[in-house]
């Protein structure tokens, strides 16, 4: 029962002031301190970039035309489009560490080369540099931020990601009120142009703390570990549109995504509109950009700091996900009947901070469970080409429900099935993920024994016969691999002395081996037994799991719990008071199984080695 090790070393320490200071926010384990101050900074810096930006970018496209921002939209899909295969092929080429610096410092070059254009552009010229920029920051936002996301992902453990993204995605938050701030204050001092500069120094700090963060996951043995770090990922230009469409689960995560893009176009459209009929001052369209920025990343921060990781933790990946779904159903059906420049800006406001601080960190989750070519180019791939994407759907819709005579009532009842899909799509993603995590909480080549007796679908049998060897009987060496220090090391014949070992087991009357089978296929094994009183765990005696195992191809069909509660039913008719067992601290998966199966948290081991 023990999963793969996290990420990150929450065992080893960091300074006791901090931790004490950080833990009173999270739940974040003292090994983490350092993983966490990093990875919160070098969010700050990139979110700080982008804001510094984003109003000139706002700026710059409303002076274009409001009615030229579909064609804009389409230009950043085409730049997402002609971005993906090249940056797909670093991922492939260059280890981690060099493709991200890569990344970075490609966009940095960029920023130079647009400061000397606005520099430089005549008047009219400056219109079309500015729709440029406008595509270029569309693209440069999406793939820093996911480039950044794809690095926390492959550093943190699904259940460090619960308690701790939310946190990570608050500094993001701090640094993106930073930025507005500063542009909000120096544009009418200094103008637009000098302000990307501030944005190329930011993403150079970025780097710096990606280099750091990175360093602390290899030297502390992380999952990867320094030798998958330091090796390119492989595969091809395309794995991430082939895994985005050709696997259900990220065919759904893309879904989610092409969802929540419509509806975000439309409120951005919206919002747009009025700003061009309200303000005539290009420094004052830009001020108030910069203003709305500004609320909505101070209600993130509150949010982030406070509430997500609790939410997270308390209501799961699923229902967590529909939070910012079901509020586009009220906010929009509240927006047809409400049509006013009030309701606009208030969910405008509300969906932009729920996304930050609730949708986005728990999405981020989603890709916790995948392997590290999917967290790099298919989440790419959808953070990027599919978001977009679902931006010329709401661009395009929107023109079209103008031209049918659509006002904005009618445009935000037209949103609200477009909200009511989403809000499915979430939940069925949620509940998808918590099950892939679950199987995964297992090890995928645990020991089955060959020669047990089968379990009926309601009432599994006991037999004391001795399994055979078997391939998968890899137990010893699964785990030794898990923790090399903490478990014994498999020796030249893992399989055949668990084996062993369990037909020694199935002679003990006080031991149960329970198999569950399909078709007369092993499927599935528990192992349990009674123990006596301990004085040394100061333990009465008590029924205890030692080990539960379903085959990866037969998992998610609730074979887990079946085996699970048939060992309890075992200690159960010989009168064990409770039933005790062990799971690693970062087996999230194992422990909402066993939790629905009404255990509770108790002890917790740790290791020192000396």
């Amino acid at each position: 029962m023990t999963p793969r090790s996290a990420d990150i070393d929450s065992t080893s320490t960091a300074p006791g002031g901090l931790t004490t200071l950080l833990q009173r926010l999270i739940d974040v384990r003292p090994g983490e301190v350092h993983a966490l101050v990093w990875a919160s900074l070098y969010y700050f810096c990139v979110l700080s970039a982008y804001y510094v930006i984003r109003p000139i970018r706002d700026e710059m496209g409303v002076a274009g035309g409001v009615d030229n921002l579909p064609w804009l939209f389409t230009g950043t899909l085409l730049g997402m489009t002609l971005v993906n295969p090249p940056f797909a092929a670093l991922v492939a080429r260059l280890p981690r560490l060099r493709f991200i610096s890569v990344t970075y410092r490609f966009f940095s070059a960029n920023l130079l080369i647009f400061y000397l254009l606005l520099l430089t552009a005549s008047t009219a010229q400056h219109i079309w540099v500015g729709r440029a920029f406008f595509i270029w920051t569309s693209v440069f936002n999406l793939f820093v931020v996911s480039v950044f996301w794809a690095f926390m992902v492959d550093v943190f453990s699904r259940e460090q990601g619960k308690r701790l993204f939310g946190f990570i995605a608050a500094g993001a938050t701090v640094g993106a009120i930073s930025g507005s701030v500063i542009t909000a204050s120096l544009v009418s001092v200094l103008g637009s142009t000098p302000l990307l500069l501030v944005s190329v120094a930011l993403l150079e700090v970025a780097v710096f703390c990606m280099r750091r963060l990175s360093g602390i996951a290899t030297a502390l043995r992380t999952r990867t570990g320094a030798v998958e770090d330091a090796a390119p990922i492989g595969g091809g230009m395309l794995a991430g549109l082939s895994r985005a469409v050709g696997s259900p689960y990220l065919l759904n995560v893309s879904i989610y995504m092409l969802l929540f893009a419509i509806t975000s176009t439309f409120l951005y459209f919206q919002q747009a509109d009025i700003a061009s009929r309200s303000f005539t001052d290009r420094a004052a369209r830009t001020a108030f950009f910069a203003q709305v920025d500004l609320v909505v990343n101070v209600l993130t921060l509150v949010t982030q700091l406070f509430l997500t990781s609790r939410i997270l933790q308390y209501l799961g990946v699923a229902l967590t996900l529909t939070l910012l779904p079901a509020l586009s159903v009220i906010g929009f059906a509240w927006l047809g009947t409400t049509p006013t420049i009030a309701a606009i800006v208030a969910l405008q406001v509300a969906r932009r901070a729920g996304n930050f601080a609730i949708a986005r960190p728990t999405r981020e989750v989603l890709f916790t469970v995948l392997p590290r070519e999917d967290k790099y180019k298919a989440k790419s791939f959808i953070d990027t080409f599919v978001y977009r994407l679902g931006d010329q759907f709401g661009a395009w819709s929107y023109a079209a429900l103008g031209w049918f005579g659509l006002t904005l009532s009618g445009i935000a009842f037209a949103a609200v099935p477009v909200s009511a899909l989403w809000l499915v799509n979430a939940f069925w993603l949620g509940r998808r993920q918590e099950r892939l995590a679950e199987a995964q909480a297992l090890p995928p080549t645990s020991p089955a024994p060959a020669a047990a007796p089968p379990i009926p679908p309601a009432a599994p049998t006991v037999d004391r016969r001795s399994p055979g060897p078997s391939p998968r009987h890899g137990r010893a060496r699964v785990h030794h691999g898990f923790d090399h220090a903490r478990f014994m090391a498999p020796g030249d014949d893992p399989e055949g002395g668990y084996a062993w070992f369990l037909g020694v087991q199935m002679n003990d009357e006080d031991a149960v081996v329970l198999v569950a089978t399909d078709q007369d296929t092993v499927v599935g094994y528990v192992y349990a037994g009674i123990e006596p009183q301990s004085w040394k765990e100061l333990r009465e005696a008590c029924g205890f799991v030692h080990d539960l195992m379903v085959d990866p191809e037969a998992r998610l069909r609730g074979i887990g719990a079946q085996l699970l509660e048939a060992a309890v039913q075992w200690l159960r008719d010989r009168d064990m008071p409770r039933v005790v067992l062990w799971s690693a601290e970062q087996n999230s998966g194992a422990q909402r199984l066993f939790a629905r199966a009404q255990f509770r948290r108790t002890m917790v081991e740790m290791t020192r080695e000396l």
